[in-house]
């Protein structure tokens, strides 16, 4: 996430990584909207591995364990900022 997702995603998933703006790529989804949060763990490996959008595919840069461990890292990130309530329990 760190090297190929965080230049247009950001440090928190919000879709403003540092080459987005004018002049430059414009923004994704943020992974922290409804639909986002919604997506089915499957469907968030799909568009790692074949894209989405004006997204490319990184099915030659990350092997299925890296694509699945970049999955658990969105969730973390959404879950960070989304916390359930079992998450704020002492």
């Amino acid at each position: 996430f760190n090297y190929y997702c965080i230049t247009c995603h950001g440090t928190e998933g919000q879709g403003d990584g540092p080459i987005i703006g004018p002049e430059q790529f414009p923004a994704p989804p943020s992974l922290h909207t409804d639909a986002a949060r919604d997506f089915k763990d499957g469907r968030i490996y799909h568009n790692i591995m074949r894209g989405q959008n004006t997204m490319p595919g990184y099915a030659d840069k990350f092997d299925p364990e890296e694509r699945w461990a970049i999955v658990m890292y969105v969730r973390a990130l959404q879950r960070a900022l989304h916390p359930k309530p079992e998450d704020l329990k002492k």
